[in-house]
């Protein structure tokens, strides 16, 4: 039970560990898209500043009606107020992902996109790969040990304690009695009634 109780612990270590490993991995390519909104977001704003100074033009010339510009201003506004959001989940994640690698929290990290890896493997493979691999399997697997050992624990405690034993006395206070005496036997310890104890040990043990 003690070691079951270890493997427990193990695996529980290694859950934790896949928990901060998905966190890493989410602020990572969490991290990456906001950068590549941020990017297209900035191109949106110099399209739209581009039209804008052609809509002026236009304007200025009599070809363009003045909604135009209107129209072009509001786009350039709600392109600014959509970067500034994205800049501040940056910055956020940023933060949070320096404090989750160790990192001083205004260190600058340039992020790399990670190549693809192609793979051929079926369902039924990463099935029992994730199987073999899941802690969350691997701690039950460990819990249902140590439920099987306090089973057999629970059924041991109706097994009689035998032991043989041998003894040795030697007196000369009883002249009717032999000086050198030995004596060699077993004896058992088993007990008849415990007042249902063991037996309700042993319901929970099969209840575990």
């Amino acid at each position: 039970m003690a070691k079951a109780d270890l493997g427990i612990a193990h695996d529980n270590a290694r859950q934790a560990e896949n928990e901060v490993a998905l966190k890493m991995k989410q602020l990572y390519y969490g991290l990456l898209s906001a950068e590549r909104r941020k990017q297209a977001a900035e191109l949106r704003i110099e399209a739209g500043k581009e039209r804008l100074g052609e809509a002026r033009n236009g304007v200025e010339a009599g070809a363009v009606l003045e909604l135009k510009v209107l129209e072009g201003e509001a786009q350039i506004a709600e392109a600014r107020h959509a970067l500034g959001s994205l800049e501040d989940a940056i910055s956020d994640m940023r933060v949070e992902f320096n404090d989750l690698t160790g990192l001083p929290l205004d260190t600058e990290v340039e992020l790399v996109t990670p190549e693809s890896e192609a793979t051929d493997t079926t369902a039924g493979e990463l099935e029992t790969e994730a199987l073999a691999r899941n802690p969350e399997v691997a701690a039950a697997e460990q819990t249902l040990k140590k439920a099987r050992a306090g089973l057999s624990a629970a059924h041991a405690e109706y097994i009689p304690e035998i032991g043989a034993f041998a003894q040795y006395i030697h007196q000369d206070g009883v002249p009717l009695l032999t000086e050198n005496n030995g004596l060699v036997g077993l004896k058992m310890n088993w007990t008849l009634l415990e007042f249902g104890k063991r037996s309700g040990r042993f319901m929970s043990a099969r209840r575990r």
